[in-house]
């Protein structure tokens, strides 16, 4: 079944949650009520119906925008000062989430701000823990072992191979005497200092 078809389905299984929520919540009024209550209640139908079938619609549509989309593990790198809308339009194009806006709107709930750092988020996990996750700014970490007596190109072959850093960078700035004395090493380059 292709992914089109899915999230019609997944549609449909929403708005039925929401009709099935209205009409037992109708049910719920006409067998709970005093009959008085009711009859007054009655009058004021549209008052009350209105209101409480946007409730339960808006209910509805959050539980299911809040659905995760089932895509794996994903890492995401977000810049500092990169805004809530921009990371959410970047979360919603690599299949994190299923809608930006209500992403946006649920981020504007909390004061606390999104963290830069890089992710590892997962496509499994609902928009509500994507967005803790992105708040409490724990980035993604990356344990690299170099073993003893390495040259400063065969580091840079690890580094660029677990931590995905420019190897021809890395040596450049290796290499930087100014750099290296702005570190506070007696040395024209790091190579064995790394």
């Amino acid at each position: 079944m292709g992914r089109r078809a899915e999230n019609a389905l997944d549609f449909a299984w929403a708005l039925s949650l929401i009709l099935l929520s209205a009409f037992l919540m109708g049910v719920a009024f006409l067998l709970f009520l005093p009959f008085r209550l009711f009859k007054a209640l009655f009058r004021l139908r549209w008052g009350l119906l209105i209101p409480a079938g946007l409730l339960v619609g808006a209910l509805g549509w959050g539980l299911y925008q809040d659905r995760p989309t089932g895509t794996g593990r994903i890492l995401v790198e977000v810049p500092p000062g990169m805004p809530a809308s921009r990371i959410a339009q970047m979360l919603e194009d690599r299949g994190l989430i299923r809608n930006a806006r209500f992403f946006v709107v649920l981020a504007s709930l909390s004061e606390d701000e999104l963290k830069a750092g890089a992710y590892e988020l997962d496509g499994r996990w609902p928009a509500h823990r994507i967005l803790r996750k992105l708040r409490r700014g724990r980035p993604y970490t990356v344990k690299v072992t170099i073993p003893e007596g390495l040259t400063l190109k065969q580091i840079a072959g690890i580094l660029q191979r677990r931590v995905r850093v420019d190897s021809a960078a890395f040596v450049a700035l290796a290499t930087d005497s100014a750099f290296a004395r702005s570190l506070g090493i007696p040395a024209p380059t790091l190579e064995g200092y790394l």
